[in-house]
Parts: structure tokens; sequence; C-alpha cells
């Protein structure tokens, strides 16, 4: 019994003694990928937008769905070239292009629908830096561990949710939202080489051979085939929900902070406890799936955050700083979940498209949920309906995820 054991151990630490490098790369392509830094930054750039320009909440909020959308309807298409081009050149691609908009936000004029289609540009061509490539290097690099590597390189959100709003405060605070956008367009081209490079030293994210035999990465399952096992939907609903009631907080985080009467650069710093969170909900969950049932997982963390919105909608925006620890830990631990329930429900022939649509659905309700809070605010004032809109998804999606069944064989749920 003690020799299995042993293996077992030296068998998961391998997978890190190997992997390293592409953790490294993964964890910095999150922390400043597509899916990243428009969301956790836009709401520093919407009050001195809405000043200089005159633009509502609305439609600024509005310029983070779109680049969400986007993002869900690149993702596919990155999803289908990815094994002809390699995650490589698709993520120094990807960085490469959202340098470029950050560049051009900062010349903005004074055009909202000038916003809107550079925003729809850094989706489009930016999509090669979001979790469809960097999560699938994990995946493919990890078995046993799985869960744990995902939550590591997973922080990389959190850690740039912590770190964006207190450096950016300043910056546009001293120099203004120009000067913000020019300091996102240069962290990208800072870190283009550093990713390329670790993933390269690690020899992966490079083309697969188009032949049919081997591990069959041409293998034809369509969309069709995948939506209709009964799984897809199970998991679609509580993902979807999670999305669709905390995905607009993350927006408007810092305009709630000032709307409760704090200071707009004590409001950025606030703002850094939603990323503080997140990164705890990556390590705790990500090592969490490894040893205990992941749906089981995701019931007591969603019951939890519910519980919480609920207490939120009913004292007040007084406790609004406390938002920023339940979205955390909320969307924390669903961005995990998306990718490693899809890789140990679904066979690995059919794991990219499912997870890629899974992922779509996700950034579609994330895209969603901003205008519900902005409309809230701008209809009645302040945004605690949304804290109560929160509490009930959450909610449902506990007890959905509660009701997933055991995973295909017990085999697949060690690997």
């Amino acid at each position: 019994m003690q020799e299995p054991v042993i293996a077992t151990l030296e068998a998961r630490a391998g997978e890190f003694r190997r992997g390293w490098p592409a953790m490294i790369a993964c964890l910095i392509g999150h922390a400043i990928g597509l899916h990243t830094l428009p969301p956790f930054t836009i709401g520093l750039f919407i009050v001195p937008l809405q000043q200089d320009f005159g633009w509502s909440r609305t439609s600024i909020s509005l310029g983070i769905t779109i680049i969400t959308i986007g993002t869900a309807l690149s993702a596919p298409l990155v999803g289908a070239i990815v094994d002809r081009v390699g995650e490589r050149i698709l993520i120094a691609t990807g960085m490469a292009m959202l340098a470029a908009g950050y560049f051009a936000l900062s010349l903005m004029a004074g055009s909202i629908s000038q916003f809107w289609v550079i925003m729809a540009l850094m989706a489009l061509l930016g999509a090669g830096c979001t979790p469809v490539t960097l999560s699938r290097i994990i995946v493919g690099l990890f078995d046993r561990r799985r869960g744990t590597a995902l939550g590591l390189v997973l922080i990389g959100t959190g850690v740039a949710g912590a770190v964006a709003p207190v450096l950016l405060s300043p910056i546009i605070a001293a120099s203004g939202w120009r000067a913000g956008y020019q300091t996102l367009a240069l962290v990208m081209l800072v870190g283009l080489p550093i990713v390329v490079g670790l993933l390269a030293l690690n020899r992966v994210g490079d083309a697969q051979p188009q032949s049919t035999g081997g591990r069959g990465v041409e293998s034809p399952v369509t969309v069709g085939e995948v939506a209709r096992q009964p799984i897809f939907l199970r998991l679609l609903i509580p993902i979807a929900l999670v999305a669709l009631g905390t995905g607009g907080v993350v927006v408007h985080f810092v305009p709630m902070l000032i709307d409760a009467g704090f200071a707009r650069a004590h409001a950025g710093q606030m703002a850094g406890l939603l990323g503080v969170s997140v990164v705890f909900a990556r390590l705790l969950v990500g090592v969490a799936i490894d040893y205990v049932f992941a749906p089981l997982v995701a019931t007591i963390l969603m019951a939890a955050s519910a519980v919480g919105f609920l207490g939120l909608a009913l004292g007040g925006q007084g406790l609004t700083p406390l938002a920023a620890v339940l979205v955390g830990l909320s969307l924390g631990a669903e961005v995990d979940l998306v990718v490693y329930l899809a890789s140990r429900y679904f066979p690995e022939r059919s794991f990219g498209r499912a997870y890629g649509m899974l992922y779509s659905a996700f950034l579609v309700s994330v895209a969603m949920s901003p205008l519900v809070y902005a409309g809230f605010r701008e209809a009645i004032g302040n945004y605690r309906p949304g804290f109560a809109w929160a509490a009930v998804f959450l909610a449902v999606s506990s007890i959905c995820f509660a009701a997933l069944p055991r995973f295909r064989t017990e085999a697949s749920a060690a690997v």
C-alpha cells in the first residue's frame, strides 16, 4: 500500500517539475490577458470618461459588454485553429493586438462609437490570449494535479485585480486616463516576450500534427454532439447563473465605492480586495477539487456567497467593500470549475469544443451583467437591487451544482 502512495506523490511532483515554465507563462497570460485587464480596470476609467466626454455609465459599461461578447464569439474560432497554428503564436498575436488596442484607446476623441469599435477589435484580434489557449496548455501538461495547477495559474487574474487598481489609480489621478491606457499598452509589450519565451522553454504551444492517428487531434466532434449531451446543459445553467449575478460587480465596484462616499484613490485601493479574494478562491478551489468532489466544493462556495449577497442587499451600501470578497470567491471558484469540470465530464476528443462553448456562455453572461447593474444605478439611484439579484442567482446555481452526477468513471475522476 505504501508504494502506490509514494508513486502517486512522485507522479504529482513530476508534473510540476516538468511544467513550471509553462505555469509561470500562463499565470502571466491570465494576469494581463483579454479576459482580465479590461473588466478589472474599466471601473477606474468610468468616472474620468464620464467627466471628459459626458458619456453615461451604461454607455461605458457597454464597452465591456462588447469586448466580452466579442471574446465569446471569437473563442470557437480560436479553438478551431489552435491545433494548426499552436498556442504560442495565438498568444503572442493576441498580446500584440491588445497593446495596440490600449494605445488606440488613449487617443480617443469624444465619440462613444469609437470607444465601442476599439473594444470590438480588441475582442476579435486579442482573443488568442484567453483561457481557451492558456488553460488548454495546463490541461495538456497536468493530470493528477490538474486542479491545483489550474488554481495556481488562474491566480494571475486575482493578482491583476489586486495590483492593477492600486498602480493605475495614481497614474490616472496624476496624468489622466490617457496615460492609464498607455500604461496598459506598455504592460502588454513587456509581458509578450516573457510569456512566449517561457512556453518555448517548456516546448509547449507548437502546432499539432495534422494526421488522424495517435491522439486523434482532428476527431470530428461537432457542436451539436456536445450540446446534446445532458451533462452539457447541467453545467451550462449554474455557470451562466453565477456569471449573470456577479459579473457586473467586477466592472462597477469602484463606482459603487465612490457612490458610497469613498475618495477615488481610496476606492481604487479598496478594489484590490476583489483581486485578493479571487486569488484566495483560485488556490482554495484548485487544491480542494484535486481531493474533494468538485461540484460539492462549488455548492458550498456558491451557497455562502448567496447568503453574503443577501446580507448586502439588506444592509445598505456601507457594507459595499464586502462585495469584493464575495464576488472574488464566486467568480474565482467558477473559472477554475469551468475548465476542470469540462475536462472531467467530457472525453479528450470533445473537451476542446465543450470547454469553448461553456466558456463562451460564461462570457456572454458576464457581459450582460454590467448592463443590469448600470441599469439599476441609473433607474433607481443605487446598486442595492443588484445584490438581491446576485443572491438569488447564486442560490439557484448552488442547487444545480449539488445535483451534478459523479464523473464519467472513477478512473476519469483521477486523471
